[in-house]
């Protein structure tokens, strides 16, 4: 009897070290799909070479709720923040800053509309931009990362820049759009989608062990997400450290891919101008955006002038929200629903008004109506801001 209790255990033991030799082999194997190319690493390894001096080197990371850290049972737990903590380990000489620059449900739109008030105006050394999984099915996907890559290249300090594609629990993302921009930049680029697709289809990982509610990771999907980034920039260490070259040349920000026009963009918001008229419409302070514009009174006019190629309207949705009329000069109007019944609350949408408007003065007139959704017990609509593109000055 004690023999074959013996002989129990050591089965037991010997398969627990086939699954975890198994399982060992699994995670190495998504490392390894998760790098979709390492690039041009020039900025990367200007940066890390920094970093070995001493210096202060600022991280900044850019996107939608699974970049601010949805699910994340803590802020340390968040992909950003382990990113963050393994260059302090690997350079623990230099004084590292995370600025998190994440904002639930918005996609490239807004992200390149906001990009230099949230984040790159603090002038980062190394920047992780992640919307594959908000720009899903949006046609302006592809122009909007690229204003948004543009703008960080583009910067004084020449930071770097690496491309982080997530995706949700059926292994959707517009991957393949953004990693055209990446591409043509030469960035680094990481895909959750490409490391993890094979075992949720698979099922040898369900898919909701790592993403429960199909669309943001859990403590187990950012502490994926951050080894698979930190692969990447292993391999840049390993490269520095091998290498004494003092004198990195960064190649001149290539002609746009496809245009430039999100390259160049501002929010006209309270903090940033007055209207040039707002009869019926208040203040209200709301959201990550601080104060908005606010009416109830249908009929109420808000109007803006405006100096760029392309108008968009950013609108809170919510809950018995109403709905307004948008008119950029004599262009046809843009009707905005803001009505959204959902149980998690309400988020920004960006609208696209008017494109191709040319150079000179333009008026924006957004009007509130009193027509609303079937769904809307109400009439109140909430601007947060007016998104201006292909401006002539920005910043």
């Amino acid at each position: 009897m004690r023999r074959m209790i013996i002989l129990f255990i050591l089965v037991l033991a010997v398969s627990a070290g086939i699954t975890a030799q198994a399982a060992e082999s699994r995670d190495e194997k998504m490392v390894k799909r998760s790098l979709v190319r390492l690039g041009d690493t020039t900025r990367l390894e200007r940066v890390m070479r920094k970093s070995l001096n001493g210096e202060k080197i600022i991280i900044g990371v850019l996107g939608g709720s699974i970049t601010e850290g949805a699910l994340a049972t803590s802020h340390d737990k968040r992909w950003a923040n382990q990113v963050a903590q393994w260059w302090r380990e690997q350079f623990p000489k230099a004084e590292v800053e995370l600025i998190n620059a994440g904002i639930g449900a918005t996609g490239s739109a807004i992200g390149s509309h906001r990009a230099y008030m949230n984040l790159l105006h603090h002038r980062p050394d190394f920047i992780i931009v992640e919307y594959s999984v908000n720009d899903r099915n949006d046609p302006l996907a592809t122009e909007c990362m690229e204003g948004i890559i543009r703008q960080a290249l583009s910067l004084v300090n020449q930071p770097a820049v690496m491309q982080l594609f997530m995706c949700g629990g059926d292994c959707t993302s517009e991957q393949d759009e953004h990693e055209k921009v990446g591409r043509y930049y030469h960035l680094p680029m990481v895909s959750f989608r490409d490391a993890v697709a094979p075992e949720f289809k698979s099922g040898r990982i369900a898919s909701t062990d790592i993403i429960p509610d199909y669309v943001h990771p859990n403590d187990t999907g950012h502490k994926l997400c951050a080894r698979f980034i930190t692969n990447a920039l292993e391999r840049v260490r390993e490269k520095v450290l091998n290498n004494s070259e003092e004198s990195l040349y960064i190649k001149p920000v290539s002609a746009p891919l496809v245009n430039d026009i999100f390259e160049h963009t501002a929010l006209l918001m309270p903090s940033t101008c007055k209207p040039k008229s707002k009869a019926g419409w208040s203040l209200v302070k709301l959201w990550h955006f601080g104060k908005a514009w606010e009416s109830a009174d249908p009929g109420s006019v808000i109007e803006f002038e405006v100096d760029c190629d392309t108008v968009g309207v950013i609108f809170y949705r919510a809950k018995n929200m109403g709905m307004v009329e948008c008119r950029v000069d004599d262009h046809d109007p843009v009707r905005l629903d803001a009505c959204f019944v959902a149980n998690w609350g309400g988020y920004a949408q960006y609208a696209l008004v008017a494109r191709g408007l040319g150079a000179g003065k333009h008026t924006v007139q957004i009007q509130l109506l009193d027509q609303k959704s079937e769904k809307s017990n109400g009439n109140r609509f909430v601007v947060l801001a007016v998104a201006c593109a292909g401006m002539h000055q920005a910043h």
